[in-house]
């Protein structure tokens, strides 16, 4: 009975990667196992052996079964993993050295130096009376530092400059100068506020360009969450040279979308939450719902792209950017999606997972591509 009960615990502890459940215990239950599931599939295995050995077929067979599918996310992984180079190279001339997916990572973990941040802050504008916080995790470089301005989530009404230090930290060990924006937040603040902030920040950095030991003319903006909706509004309604490429993270990319198919009942309150950030409805402000819709926007001119999206994401729609990809494509402009069969919203906070390690390889040819090699 014992052995019988476990079994099933395994198998239900894999059910994540079948079904969907709308609440935000599923949400982390999902990200954990689609994750952590190679782990979990070592622990189910062995408990199948261990009911087989003790002659319960059935148990030996269900959690068999459990362990196929707490596997899925992996061998996904090792699927897309061997065709993610020549993606990359097809789509911006540069794949990424070394291994898209590493066994050793997987298992042992994956850790980088810690780099401690430094604070600056944003004076105030004409457009803007409040004073906006960057954050500065410095290249481990001597000659002035390529950017990579990180937007963070938190549903344009939480975050900070704070969201993921080890990411931070690791594009800096490799050359590159992490710089996070505290952006305004709604409900106090409504779009375009967000947009004046990056605008801000790109003007921070050519002025501040010596103190902070930066290349205010190489710039990537990097989102995740609300965080990429501001960054790819914001590479097509800027038109700044210096932004090289933007890479956006299970981001929404279509308000008028998002707002369409929003549900007061939903996880976050979408509806709510995307009226209050946009100060209303798209009938009664259709230009501010345009504008900050990379999807309806973004022409020829726009900036090469990397879009990565879980299709288990239960708080932005995948559809989000695959629609934004097919909209990049027809219009020519450069650009990857990364669409991850198993993965959830905040799929890269395991920084050793098989989706964090998808991330890293196509992240690091995007940045060699876009903001030149390191030194």
């Amino acid at each position: 009975m014992l052995r019988l009960t476990l079994a099933s615990f395994g198998l239900l502890l894999s059910l994540p990667l079948l079904v969907t459940l709308h609440t935000l215990w599923f949400w982390k239950v999902t990200l954990l196992v689609g994750e952590y599931g190679h782990r979990l599939a070592l622990l189910t295995a062995l408990l199948a052996w261990w009911c087989w050995r003790g002659k319960e077929v059935t148990a030996s067979l269900i959690a068999l079964t459990a362990t196929g599918i707490l596997l899925t996310p992996f061998l996904s992984a090792a699927w897309l993993a061997q065709k993610l180079p020549s993606q990359m190279e097809a789509a911006f001339g540069e794949s990424a050295s070394g291994e898209s997916l590493s066994w050793k990572d997987l298992w042992l973990g994956w850790t980088t130096a810690k780099v401690a941040p430094r604070e600056y802050q944003m004076e105030a504008t004409p457009s803007c009376l409040v004073v906006r916080r960057l954050l500065l995790y410095p290249a481990a470089s001597s000659q002035p530092a390529p950017v990579i301005l990180v937007i963070h989530g938190g549903g344009w009404q939480n975050g900070s400059a704070e969201e993921f230090p080890g990411w931070s930290s690791q594009w800096a060990t490799e050359g590159y100068a992490v710089v996070s924006l505290d952006y305004r937040l709604a409900p106090k603040w409504t779009w375009p506020a967000p947009l004046d902030d990056v605008r801000d920040a790109l003007a921070y950095l050519r002025i501040h360009a010596a103190e902070m030991n930066v290349d205010a003319s190489r710039v990537v903006l990097f989102g995740r969450s609300a965080g990429g909706q501001i960054a790819t509004a914001a590479a097509v309604q800027l038109r700044d040279p210096s932004i090289r490429g933007v890479v956006s993270l299970y981001a929404p990319a279509d308000m008028v979308f998002a707002h369409r198919f929003a549900d007061p009942e939903d996880v976050l309150d979408s509806f709510k939450l995307i009226g209050q950030y946009m100060g209303g409805d798209p009938d009664k402000r259709p230009d501010l719902f345009q504008s900050a819709s990379a999807t309806l926007t973004a022409d020829s001119s726009c900036p090469p792209m990397l879009l990565v999206h879980g299709q288990r994401d239960i708080l932005v729609w995948h559809l989000q950017s695959s629609r934004l990809a097919e909209h990049l494509r027809k219009q020519g402009v450069p650009h990857h999606f990364m669409d991850l069969p198993w993965a959830t919203h905040a799929f890269d906070y395991p920084q050793h997972g098989p989706g964090s390690q998808l991330l890293r390889y196509a992240l690091r040819g995007f940045l060699t591509a876009r903001l030149g090699q390191r030194e």
